[in-house]
């Protein structure tokens, strides 16, 4: 996942000069080429495995869980989809963050130079969430990984220089969350029996909340004729959101067996 970030950091060096020379249709022809490209990159990697009915090659873990048609009749699901919706809501901010800085006096070049601490920060912060994540456990890191979202948001509210730079750092910790923390999180709490489609109902939430996000984002600037007000508002949401998300993961919506304690890799099911 942290090669959102290491693109957008190579785009952002190859677009505008390309689309400087060249206009603003082929630089879209330019980013189609390399999406093809990437596509089929990835279809050559994939593999293809027969599927035997057999379950031999699953651990004893994976199981339990609760399956699709069982999460779909429990309030919690409804409720993860709500958090995930929420967050990439707030989240969608990064698209706004070079007008908010130039909004807040910073010059075109300062701009620049926050976006490039921004992003090296989701680079950086989508490595560190999963190593924090097996070594702490979900619900330490989820706080920890929130706490710096509402600080760094707080902190993008004072609009100096030293608080843009170090409010983008912490907020980047946040924002990383919604790629990298939300499959752990899904997984932490309905288990493994059937997570491919309980996921795949969760993350149409993020497509929904970037979809919803931004033109939210916007239409707050246009009515209040600034994101002050949102960024200063932003930590109070995203409190309300680690409430809820700690309460799920409190909750077992399965029960593991005494006799998998013992399974390597099993801990997080308990």
């Amino acid at each position: 996942m942290s090669g959102t970030g290491i693109c957008s950091m190579l785009m952002s060096g190859i677009l505008p000069s390309f689309m400087d020379n060249h206009g603003w249709r082929m630089g879209y022809v330019l980013c189609g080429v390399l999406w093809g490209l990437v596509m089929l990159g990835a279809a050559c990697l994939i593999r293809e495995y027969p599927d035997t009915g057999e379950e031999k090659g699953k651990s004893a873990a994976e199981k339990y869980g609760l399956t699709y048609k069982e999460a779909l009749h429990c309030k919690g699901f409804y409720l993860l989809i709500g958090c995930v919706l929420l967050c990439n809501i707030i989240m969608v901010c990064s698209q706004h963050l070079p007008a908010y800085f130039q909004d807040a006096g910073m010059s075109g070049i300062e701009s620049g130079k926050i976006m490039i601490v921004f992003s090296l920060g989701l680079i950086l912060w989508k490595i560190v969430l999963g190593q924090a994540y097996d070594r702490l456990g979900a619900i330490p890191t989820t706080i920890i990984c929130y706490g710096a979202y509402m600080a760094g948001m707080w902190i993008l509210s004072l609009e100096t220089l030293p608080a843009l730079i170090g409010g983008s750092l912490l907020a980047a910790l946040g924002i990383a969350s919604s790629t990298v923390l939300f499959p752990l999180i899904t997984r932490k709490i309905f288990g493994l029996k059937e997570y491919a489609p309980i996921w795949g109902n969760v993350s149409m939430a993020t497509a929904f909340g970037v979809a919803a996000g931004s033109p939210i984002w916007g239409a707050f600037y246009d009515y209040f004729g600034s994101y002050h007000l949102a960024f200063l508002g932003a930590p109070v949401l995203l409190a309300t959101n680690l409430i809820l998300l700690v309460a799920l993961m409190r909750k077992k919506y399965y029960e593991l067996p005494e006799n998998l304690a013992s399974i390597p890799n099993s801990s997080s099911f308990r």
